[in-house]
C-alpha cells in the first residue's frame, strides 16, 4: 500500500507531503497492528443489500475478443460496480471481471506491481482467494447485467454473493476507480486538447 499512496501523491502532484507522510504511517501502525503484510479489505458479513464492491461468483461476463466477437469470461468472478442505491433503480448493472493473479503473472505483469496497487488498472484482492487462487478486478473489462436476471439468478442460487468490502476497502476502491478513469491526462494529450 505504500506504493498506492506514492503513485496517488505523483498522479495528483498537489497532494500535501505531510498528507503521504500521515497515510504511511496510519498503514504502518494498522499492518503491524495486525502482523500482516495487507489491510484486509473485506467484512466479515456480507452487507444487506448488493453494494457496491461486492464480489460475485458465477458469473457469465461477455465481451468482444480481438476478433470482434461477442466471448465471455464463463463461471467468473466479478465486482459490481453499481452504487448500491442504483440496484434498486437501474436497468442493468455493471461488473468488471476479476482475473486469477496467476494467469496475470503468466501474462507476464509483475505480481509485486499488482499486490502493491500501483497498476491503476488492477485491484488486487488482498487476503481473498476461490478454489485456491488470488485475484485482481480488471477495470478494463467491464460488462452490463440485466438487474432482474441477476436478481433471479441469484434466488436460484446460480450467482452467489460472497464478499463485500468494509470501509478501507470501500474507500480503496473509489481511489482506485478514480484514479484509473479520472486520472489527469498525459501532457502531450492535454497540448493537443488545448489547441
Amino acid at each position: 500500500m505504500r506504493e498506492f499512496i506514492d503513485l496517488v501523491q505523483e498522479i495528483f502532484p498537489s497532494i500535501d507531503p505531510d498528507t503521504a507522510s500521515n497515510a504511511y504511517r496510519a498503514l504502518e501502525k494498522e499492518l503491524k497492528s495486525r502482523n500482516r503484510p495487507h489491510l484486509d479489505i473485506f467484512r466479515t458479513s456480507l452487507l444487506g443489500l448488493p453494494s457496491q464492491g461486492d464480489i460475485f461468483t458465477n458469473l457469465v461476463l461477455p465481451y468482444v475478443n480481438d476478433e470482434g466477437e461477442l466471448a465471455s469470461f464463463d463461471d467468473s468472478i466479478g465486482m459490481l460496480l453499481t452504487c448500491g442505491c442504483d440496484f434498486d433503480r437501474d436497468q442493468h448493472v455493471k461488473f468488471a471481471v476479476a482475473h486469477p493473479l496467476d494467469v496475470l503473472v503468466e501474462a507476464g505483469l509483475n505480481p509485486t506491481d499488482i499486490r502493491n496497487q500501483v497498476i491503476t488498472g488492477f485491484m488486487y484482492l488482498p487476503l481473498f482467494e476461490h478454489k485456491g487462487r488470488e485475484y485482481v478486478v480488471d477495470f478494463s473489462v467491464i460488462s452490463s447485467f440485466n438487474t432482474t436476471l441477476l436478481r433471479k439468478l441469484i434466488e436460484a442460487g446460480q450467482i452467489e454473493r460472497i464478499r463485500s468490502l468494509n470501509d478501507f476497502g470501500y474507500y480503496l476502491l473509489l481511489a482506485k476507480l478514480s484514479i484509473h478513469f479520472l486520472r489527469p491526462e498525459d501532457n502531450d494529450s492535454s497540448a493537443e486538447r488545448a489547441s
